[in-house]
């Protein structure tokens, strides 16, 4: 019996692979099974809708047209909604706008904190633009389209202490809400590789501490280079219908 681990070689790692590569594939699927069992677990889908508003100063006059001084007014004011676009006004305002709409079917937020709601909630504009873009993000698409529409048809009531006399307009309306899924494609292939490299890690492991002696060399490493060799019976491939 052996009491040290083999050497290995090239050729012993090909042996090993070949010996091992069913159980190798086996592995391998397995582990993609798991990973991917576990992305799946692991994901999550979001959905975000958009709407929009056109800011215009209320001293615009309508025959005459805004002057360049209010056009710059506007697009002050609607950098400035993007900025209290959280604000808790509106908020609250938005909570009640569900309430009033809860016998068409809009779902229930009255419990929502504003915090919870305002991280939902984004608003940009272009610096030489009078047009904000409402992006709203949820879990519920239904519930990302309805704040979109119902934070442009709020915004003027529950924003125009903020950021001055205005006039708020909507400008589009959000129909659909497009999903994002945040699977990962690398956690869940990363399980093949690593289980077929583990079937063959182990039993690399299992082969370098077999305590079998397998041929000559091995023989005479472990008991002496001059130990008598009476002889050696070498391994023949059986016969169709013979014996080996």
């Amino acid at each position: 019996m052996k009491t040290k681990g083999r050497q290995l070689t090239t050729a012993d790692l090909f042996i090993v692979l070949r010996r091992a590569i069913a159980l190798i594939v086996v592995c391998a699927i397995l582990g993609f099974g798991a990973s991917y069992w576990l992305a799946s677990r692991r994901a999550s889908v979001s959905y975000t809708a958009t709407s929009g508003v056109y800011v215009q100063a209320s001293t615009v006059n309508i025959n005459a047209g805004p002057t360049s001084n209010e056009i710059a007014l506007a697009r002050a004011m609607a950098l400035s909604c993007c900025d209290a676009i959280r604000n808790e006004e509106l908020c609250n305002n938005i909570k009640a706008y569900f309430a009033a709409r809860a016998d068409k079917g809009w779902p229930d937020i009255s419990r929502m904190d504003n915090d919870t709601l305002g991280s939902m909630i984004s608003a940009t504009t272009d610096v030489n633009s009078q047009n904000v873009t409402i992006t709203v993000t949820s879990g519920d698409g239904r519930l990302a389209i309805y704040l979109a529409n119902a934070i442009a048809d709020e915004m003027e009531d529950s924003l125009v202490d903020v950021i001055g006399n205005c006039s708020i307009t909507p400008a589009k309306w959000a129909y659909t809400a497009s999903a994002t899924s945040t699977f990962s494609k690398t956690l869940a292939i990363v399980g093949a590789p690593v289980g077929a490299f583990g079937a063959y890690a182990l039993m690399l492991l299992l082969y370098i501490f077999d305590p079998r002696v397998r041929d000559q060399k091995e023989l005479l490493e472990h008991f002496g280079e001059d130990l008598p060799l009476l002889g050696e019976v070498t391994a023949t491939k059986k016969q169709k219908g013979g014996r080996v």
